[in-house]
């Protein structure tokens, strides 16, 4: 067998053993996510959504968690949608040919 055909092999070989790797942690995410969710599922309601932490677990809610992680998406969109179309502006109308903008 020359060098090539025993390179095909082996290339044919990882290729299938890389499937067949993100295959099965796809399979077990799956899992472990269908599980997660038909155990919590029970426990959410919407006083749970709408109330504020506590120290008694039937009073507890994750209104605050909630609002928080709105205001940040909100801020990170306020500031990277416009830096990242100024950008792109920037590297197709400005910039000269070169490395950066065959990179980008």
């Amino acid at each position: 067998m020359n060098r090539t055909i025993l390179n095909r092999v082996k290339d044919t070989i990882f290729k299938y053993f890389g499937m067949a790797c993100t295959l099965t942690g796809l399979i077990l995410l799956g899992i472990f996510i269908g599980r997660i969710l038909m155990d919590g599922a029970a426990r959410v309601d919407w006083d749970f959504m709408k109330n504020l932490p506590s120290r008694f677990p039937e009073k507890a809610g994750i209104l605050t968690a909630m609002v928080g992680t709105a205001w940040i998406f909100m801020l990170t969109a306020l500031f990277a949608i416009p830096l990242g179309i100024a950008a792109g502006i920037y590297l197709e109308e400005y910039v000269k040919p070169g490395f950066i903008s065959r990179f980008f």
